[in-house]
C-alpha cells in the first residue's frame, strides 16, 4: 500500500478490516527485508518476488 487515509478509532478506509477489533501494524522496509530470509522456507517462490509484502 503506497498511502491511505487512516482514521481513529477505524484504521484504514477502505480496507477489509475498517472499523473492527483488528490492528494496524506498520513496519519500517528495513524490518521487512531483515525478515525476508526467515521467511524463505515457507514460500521461497512468493519470498523471491516479494508479492507478500
Amino acid at each position: 500500500m503506497a498511502d491511505g487515509v487512516l482514521e481513529q478509532g477505524v484504521g484504514f478506509v477502505g480496507d477489509d478490516h475498517a472499523g473492527t477489533e483488528r490492528q494496524v501494524s506498520l513496519l519500517a522496509v528495513e524490518s521487512i527485508d531483515k525478515l525476508f530470509p526467515a521467511l524463505r522456507h515457507v514460500n521461497s517462490a512468493m519470498v523471491a518476488t516479494r508479492e507478500c509484502v
